[in-house]
């Protein structure tokens, strides 16, 4: 997933424009915040598609294309995934990079796409039908936390790997959880 930042940066107002008319409709939409581009690669090396594979290619170029704009069915999101797995196309979104632009924790690439990008997310709906963040800095503050979590958790699952332990189940404990989540206590 390309930061939407980086996309901002290289592509500048075809990326702002799309995220700014996301964000003006009423309804948010599974789309907001995502683009299709090619990756760049020669096009030889997109020989052998089928024929939904190859038009969905022709409809993408280099410049990002927001998917609720390029996408007409379910089935061809599939179809996209498939160009994707096979290098052709990168699809860029709202990512950690983002939130830390967001935050003023990065600052070498496009910050105002990066913070559309939050506010498309915040703006999801949960269970509930409410929204899942109040604000572009919160959503990325959550985001930055999770991946902070995240990944302590698969560094220790390393490390008590290499110690001979199974490190899923020892992270799981409920020690190790306490101590990952900064809870207060010795138990």
């Amino acid at each position: 997933l390309v930061p939407l930042a980086l996309a901002g940066m290289a592509h500048g107002e075809a990326v702002t424009a799309e995220l700014e008319r996301q964000l003006r409709a009423p309804n948010t939409g599974r789309m907001d915040g995502r683009f299709a581009v090619r990756t760049g690669v020669p096009d030889r090396l997109a020989a052998g598609l089928t024929a939904p594979e190859a038009k969905l290619y022709e409809a993408i170029g280099a410049t990002p294309l927001a998917l609720d704009r390029l996408l007409t069915s379910n089935a061809q999101n599939a179809t996209l995934n498939r160009l994707v797995s096979r290098g052709l196309v990168h699809i860029s979104g709202f990512t950690p990079s983002d939130a830390a632009h967001v935050l003023g924790k990065q600052a070498n690439w496009d910050a105002a796409a990066a913070r559309l990008g939050a506010e498309l997310f915040a703006r999801r709906r949960d269970g509930r039908g409410q929204p899942i963040a109040a604000s572009p800095e919160a959503i990325s503050e959550r985001v930055l936390v999770t991946l902070t979590r995240w990944s302590a958790e698969y560094i220790l699952e390393t490390a008590f790997a290499e110690d001979g332990l199974d490190g899923a189940a020892t992270v799981a404990h409920a020690l190790v959880q306490r101590a990952v989540y900064a809870h207060p206590g010795i138990a």
